[in-house]
């Protein structure tokens, strides 16, 4: 009973008070990190999409390249013909003007790419592919795309349907 007539005692022994700090503490890390998945969520909204294309052991992938706001992105690739073959990965700036793609495709294979910027969004870069030849381009069109990625324009224009 004596728990009971001194409020200051009963609060002390309320495992409701702990429970309260919990509650406090778990709401505060679910805001902080629901303002992290929104912050990120609106960078990738508001990202720059181009049109990619990579040659990877002569096989021809399109597909796109995605910046968010802070100059980091990603990539986007599948094959245009032949068996299926899907390759993605991340774009990272290593200076100014240039960078590395590093991809992995769903054979299992990577590729590491280093590319020159051409301008804000638009790129080229040769590489390899453990033994055989890889080479990337972004935002540029075919006719500029393809003697950078070493095949006849041609093989990137498809005829429309």
């Amino acid at each position: 009973m004596d728990l009971w007539r001194n409020p200051a005692r009963l609060r002390a022994a309320s495992p409701a008070r702990g429970g309260r700090a919990l509650l406090a503490a778990s709401a505060l890390g679910l805001l902080l990190g629901g303002c992290a998945l929104v912050e990120d969520t609106a960078q990738w909204v508001q990202a720059s999409r181009t049109p990619a294309t990579a040659v990877l052991g002569g096989r021809i992938l399109e597909g796109e390249a995605v910046y968010n706001q802070s100059r980091s992105g990603i990539v986007h690739l599948h094959s245009i013909d032949g068996a299926p073959l899907s390759c993605s990965g991340e774009l990272r700036l290593t200076a100014s003007t240039s960078g590395v793609a590093s991809l992995t495709c769903n054979d299992g294979q990577t590729a590491a790419v280093p590319f020159q910027m051409m301008g804000a969004l638009r790129a080229a870069g040769r590489g390899m592919m453990g033994d055989t030849p890889a080479a990337l381009t972004y935002g540029l069109p075919p006719e500029i795309a393809a003697p950078l990625l070493g095949v006849p324009v041609e093989r990137l224009v498809r005829p429309e349907h």
